[in-house]
């Protein structure tokens, strides 16, 4: 068994005459103009959604009111004897 690992051993050595050196670079993923236009879609988004919310909450109570109107619900109940 050694014979066979000695026999197919192979031994490389790499010598760089130079070492190449390691540049770190430092790079915004996004840079301000990009950030501040990103947080104002959002918020537009956001605030629409929030009118548009609030205008349904208003037709509902809307139509609340008007069913409640029509089926005569608020009228005082009087009793016959």
């Amino acid at each position: 068994m050694s014979t066979l690992i000695s026999e197919n051993f192979l031994q490389l050595n790499v010598v760089l005459r130079r070492p190449f050196p390691s540049v770190v670079e430092d790079k915004p993923a996004m840079t301000a103009d990009i950030l501040l236009s990103n947080i104002g879609g959002a918020l537009s988004l956001w605030l629409g959604l929030t009118a548009m919310f609030l205008v349904e909450v208003l037709d509902l109570l809307i139509c609340i009111c008007r069913r409640r109107d029509a089926s005569g619900t608020d009228k005082p109940r009087v009793q016959t004897t």
